[in-house]
C-alpha cells in the first residue's frame, strides 16, 4: 500500500479544479482524487481518502493499493510505501471519520439505512429531543457504541482499549456528477487507542476502509504506534 499527502498547488488548471471543489464537495474530491489514478480498465476504487482544511485549501490523505501518478500540473504530492509491521498486542493511536449506519427493518428485503446519530435523536421522547445538550449526548453515545460494537470490532480484528473521543460530528450535502441530484450523509471524526488482535485482518480492514460512505472521504483509519 501507499499513504500519500496530496495538495492543489497554484496552477491554473488546480485552481479550476479548487472551483469544483466548492461547488460539489466531497462528490467533487472524489473524482479529482481518481486523475492520481487514471487507469481506464479500473473497475474499482483503489483508493480510500480523508480531507483535511490548511488555512482554507484542502488538504488529502490518500491511501492506495498502487502508487498514485505524478500529476505536477495540479497536485503537490508526497508518497511514502504503507507496510505496517504489526503483532498481536500492538497498540496504535487512530483518528477515524466514519459514516455511522444502522439498518433498520421496516418490512422490505433489505430494510432501510439510517443515520446512526439522527436516528438516536428521534427516538427521545418529545419533551427531551428539545434538549440541545442532552441531544448532543445521547447521539454522542450512539456514535461511540457504533465504533465499539463487538462484532465490528472482532470484523477488523482490534480491540478497543476505551471509549474513543468523538471529536467532530457533521452533516453533509453533496451532489452527483453531472446532475444536481443531492446526496446527503453524516460523518463522526474519531480519535482513541486500539490494540490489534488479528494482524492480518487488521490491514486488510484498513485498506479497505472502515464503514460506509467511503467515495465522500469516509472510512480511512490514520494509525501511529504508541
Amino acid at each position: 500500500m501507499f499513504l500519500s499527502k496530496v495538495s492543489l498547488n497554484n496552477s491554473a488548471l488546480a485552481k479550476k479544479e479548487l472551483v469544483k471543489l466548492v461547488d460539489k464537495g466531497a462528490y467533487a474530491s472524489h473524482q479529482l482524487l481518481w486523475k492520481l489514478f487514471a487507469d481506464p480498465t479500473a473497475t474499482e476504487r483503489p483508493f480510500i481518502f480523508r480531507e483535511e482544511q490548511c488555512h482554507g485549501a484542502p488538504i488529502f490523505y490518500v491511501l492506495s493499493h498502487i502508487p498514485p501518478i505524478h500529476r505536477p500540473e495540479i497536485f503537490t504530492q508526497q508518497v511514502k510505501p504503507f507496510t505496517p509491521k504489526l503483532e498481536p498486542g500492538s497498540r496504535l493511536a487512530f483518528q477515524l471519520r466514519a459514516n455511522p449506519t444502522i439498518n433498520i427493518k421496516d418490512g422490505s428485503k433489505n430494510g432501510k439505512t439510517h443515520d446512526v446519530l439522527m436516528h438516536a435523536k428521534r427516538q427521545l421522547p418529545e419533551n427531551k429531543d428539545k434538549d440541545i445538550q442532552h441531544v448532543k449526548k445521547v447521539q454522542e453515545s450512539a456514535a461511540k457504541q457504533w465504533l465499539m460494537d463487538e462484532e465490528r470490532l472482532n470484523a477488523i480484528g482490534v480491540a478497543m482499549e476505551l471509549e474513543p473521543d468523538v471529536v467532530s460530528y457533521q452533516q453533509h450535502c453533496t451532489y452527483k456528477r453531472d446532475t444536481r441530484a443531492p446526496i446527503r450523509f453524516s460523518t463522526v471524526d474519531y480519535q482513541g487507542v486500539i490494540k490489534v488482535m488479528e494482524p492480518e485482518l487488521f490491514i486488510g480492514k484498513l485498506s479497505a476502509g472502515i464503514g460506509r460512505a467511503k467515495a465522500f472521504g469516509c472510512g480511512l483509519m490514520l494509525i501511529r504506534r504508541v
